[in-house]
């Protein structure tokens, strides 16, 4: 659901404990079984779309930089 994309993206910037344990996963099934627990149920291309809304309506020149950034931490945590 893009919801939860757009839901994930906005915690994920801001939760520390959520991004350690995303970070700690052995494999991308072990990350979608946390991202369930947590409420989040979204694919890549969902994700793609909330990221490029929430990057569309950033206010900040920061934000949206933050934004770029939690998009790379993302993409590299999945191919490891």
């Amino acid at each position: 659901m893009i919801s939860d994309a757009r839901n994930f993206i906005n915690q994920a910037m801001e939760d520390k404990d959520l991004r350690g344990k995303l970070v700690r996963a052995d494999t991308n099934d072990q990350r979608e079984l946390i991202l369930v627990e947590e409420g989040f149920d979204f694919s890549f291309a969902e994700f793609d779309e909330a990221y490029h809304s929430e990057l569309a309506s950033s206010q900040t020149p920061q934000r949206a930089d933050d934004l770029a950034q939690l998009r790379v931490w993302w993409e590299m945590l999945l191919q490891s």
